[in-house]
């Protein structure tokens, strides 16, 4: 089969041929060709050439492809805006940053500048944030389970590869408290939002050494939220909904954390 189903001569010089080919469905214009030949020569020449081009992946003077525009440090949103207004396809990548901020572009591949196709797929490599970060300080808020006084200790807030880890090293709760753990998963749950409405919720894990304790017997928890998944990826403030049953009554136990980061 005969790659090339037509070539028209547009114009000459004393030494040069402007040619337009048709190759399949795609038609390379003005591919200058500085030769001497003439006749059937200059045919065969022309599907040599061509044949080079297309090898190296040129498509002539005629084809105008997209340059791959400047869209480092923009927001996601805006990014892919961009790419595809131009007729570019973004697509995301998510890595750790120290230095970027989450969800902003850190490099596009191909680079800035690259002449591409349209239609060509540019992927977007988008800041998740530090791998690890932590609180420089934080302070919790809580509603007592009985009419004696709770007390909760905890290390400062950790983010790590998306998710909030709060460390509670003492919870000292006035009754008697067991974490629901429906499916038998060895781990409690409930809610997470970053506001007190809870109108954008997403679930916590609660990760304990023992699932129900006495009044007054000190435990240990961890407590995890996908902050990934709010609209906040540093939220200051989350409130919390835990899942348990206290004194035999089905309840959420809500706790309130401010963070500084």
């Amino acid at each position: 089969m005969n790659l090339f189903q037509q070539v028209v001569t547009s114009g000459r010089t004393a030494d040069t041929e402007s040619v337009s080919l048709k190759v399949g469905s795609r038609t390379l214009n003005c591919i200058q060709l500085r030769t001497s030949f003439i006749g059937g020569k200059m045919k065969k020449t022309i599907g040599l050439m061509a044949s080079i081009l297309i090898l190296f992946g040129v498509s002539g003077c005629g084809t105008q492809g997209i340059e791959v525009p400047d869209v480092v440090g923009t927001d996601t949103a805006t990014a892919k805006s961009v790419l595809s207004s131009l007729g570019l396809i973004p697509v995301e990548k998510f890595v750790n940053s120290e230095t970027v901020d989450a969800g902003n572009v850190i490099k596009t591949d191909p680079p800035i500048g690259t002449v591409s196709d349209p239609g060509s797929k540019i992927e977007l490599q988008i800041s998740s944030g530090p791998k690890l970060l932590q609180a420089q300080a934080s302070t919790i808020e809580w509603k007592n389970v009985s009419y004696s006084m709770d007390n909760w200790e905890f290390n400062n807030p950790t983010i790590e590869d998306g998710t909030l880890k709060i460390e509670i090293t003492e919870a000292n709760l006035k009754a008697k408290v067991k974490w629901k753990d429906t499916y038998n998963e060895g781990a409690g749950y409930g809610n997470a939002s970053i506001n007190d409405s809870f109108d954008k919720a997403v679930p916590l894990k609660i990760v304990f050494d023992k699932q129900t304790h006495s009044s007054g017997e000190k435990q240990k928890l961890t407590l995890e939220v996908p902050v990934s998944d709010l609209d906040n990826q540093k939220p200051t403030t989350i409130y919390l909904e835990l899942y348990a049953s206290v004194n035999g009554v089905d309840t959420a136990i809500e706790l309130t954390f401010t963070m500084t980061w």
